[in-house]
């Protein structure tokens, strides 16, 4: 009896299924770093793929990257909407992976600003508006939310963001990462790579259980630990703090709430605005100047960046 084989066009050996596979979990763990490459979904102990992350493995499988974007724009409705289209193709040329995503005006952290009492403007009635209570450096503080005016002015941003899902959804398909990685948006990511507690339970206390009010000669850091300064070295001044404003002399503690502030869903666009509005022509947070950090972490507080000086 002749021996027959069922085979399909184009499908891979087990032997080569299994060499993909390994190269994923090789990239995982030896390469990534956790809260760079991915992050935690809060609540959970589910890991997000971030796009640096996507880029790493990007890199690692050797793909060519192709983005089609299709702008939609109406002004007159404040209606902005971005698709892109994401493919994936191996080292021959062949597609190995494709993903669409979008970017709209309608989306909370396009749509709307928080703006502090200070920010409103005069002709707004602030018992109409949605209000939410934040705690800053300063103590408890009220903001408000406004529409965004500018719309038009953020279309890069939305072509960033639209490619950026897409670029990322098609990496999933073509690595097979879904095996360590769920989807998720960035905004839904909290950074680190340890898993949160269990929604319902609180979280283990570290150090003090309770920090009060600061002190004039206490600084705050974003992190639980206070660091307090000696009080002989604290000159007694009415005036805001000073801070350097040479470039890259933002502080790791500056530089990770700046972060988490671009990545938040209700000041994310407010940090942005602040960065374009500023002129300040940068790569990365890191290239920030400790003035440049503070000045956005005091309006994404609802504060005046006079504040700082």
């Amino acid at each position: 009896m002749a021996n027959t084989e069922l085979t399909i066009a184009g499908a891979r050996s087990p032997i080569e299924v299994m060499a993909q596979r390994q190269l994923l979990e090789e990239i995982y763990k030896s390469v990534m770093i956790p809260g760079i490459d991915y992050g935690m979904i809060p609540g959970t102990k589910e890991r997000a793929l971030l796009k640096p992350g996507a880029e790493v493995l990007r890199l690692g499988f050797n793909f060519e990257v192709e983005m089609t974007v299709l702008k939609e724009i109406d002004l007159a409705s404040d209606w902005v909407s971005v698709d892109s289209r994401c493919t994936l193709r191996d080292f021959d040329g062949r597609a190995v992976g494709q993903a669409d995503a979008n970017a709209n005006s309608f989306e909370s952290k396009f749509r709307y600003r928080w703006v502090s009492d200070k920010q409103l403007p005069q002709h707004v009635d602030k018992d109409t508006l949605i209000t939410r209570e934040q705690r800053g450096a300063y103590g408890n503080y009220t903001q408000y939310r406004l529409p965004t005016e500018d719309v038009g002015g953020l279309i890069h941003t939305f072509i960033r963001y639209s490619q950026k899902r897409a670029f990322v959804a098609a990496i999933h398909q073509a690595t097979g990462a879904s095996r360590i990685f769920r989807e998720a948006d960035e905004d839904e990511v909290e950074a680190g790579g340890k898993p949160s507690p269990a929604r319902g339970k609180p979280a283990p206390a570290r150090g003090k259980a309770k920090v009060e009010e600061p002190a004039p000669n206490v600084v705050a850091k974003t992190t639980t630990e206070i660091a307090v300064a000696p009080p002989t070295t604290v000159a007694a001044t009415s005036g805001p703090p000073t801070y350097p404003k040479e470039p890259s002399s933002v502080t790791r503690e500056s530089q990770a709430k700046v972060n988490a502030y671009m990545k938040a869903d209700d000041t994310g666009l407010t940090a942005r605005q602040v960065i374009h509005k500023k002129g300040w022509d940068l790569k990365n947070t890191g290239e920030l100047s400790e003035y440049q950090a503070q000045v956005i972490i005091a309006v994404c507080e609802g504060r005046d960046e006079k504040d700082v000086a």
